[in-house]
Order: C-alpha cells, then structure tokens, then sequence
C-alpha cells in the first residue's frame, strides 16, 4: 500500500498557472488607464492594488498578465474576460 500512495505523490500533476500575452502590451496598458482616464501607470496600480514594478514589467514584456492580475482587471473595470483578452490581441 505504502508503494502504491508514493506512486501517486509522484506522478501528480503540478497545478498550471494561466497567463495572458498581450500582443501590444504598452497599448494595452495605455488603453486601460484611457478607460478609467487615468494619467500614469502609478494611478493605474493604485486603482488595481499591485506594485509598481509590476505593471512596469508588463509594459517592457518581461513578464505576462497572471490570471489574478486580469480577474481583478475584471473587477475594477467590470469588462468581460473575453473583453480583455480581445483588447490584448489587438495590434
């Protein structure tokens, strides 16, 4: 039985992390801050309660939007996810 338990531990599966790839991620960032008319990238963190860096990090690409970050996107702005993900295909 003991083999049987360590044998699953094993072979479980990680859990996934969604992320999300804006195409034109300083377009997209301009257009949320145009929604709520805000005037910088600092007012946009306040609103949505993340650290600067890491609206900063989006901006240069160097890291993605995790599925928090665009749930709570979700709740400040009140778009549709499929709304947020249309406005990150956009070139």
């Amino acid at each position: 039985m003991n083999a049987n338990y360590n044998q699953r531990l094993s072979t479980r599966e990680v859990p996934v992390e969604y992320t999300f790839s804006p195409s034109n991620p300083p377009g997209w960032i301009d257009r949320l801050r145009e929604m709520k008319q805000l005037r910088s990238d600092a007012q946009l963190c306040r609103v949505l309660q993340v650290p600067p860096p890491m609206i900063s990090k989006i901006r240069t690409g160097r890291i993605s939007v995790s599925a928090g970050l665009m749930i709570r996107i979700h709740e400040v702005f009140q778009l549709p996810i499929s709304e947020l993900r249309r406005m990150m295909a956009e070139q």
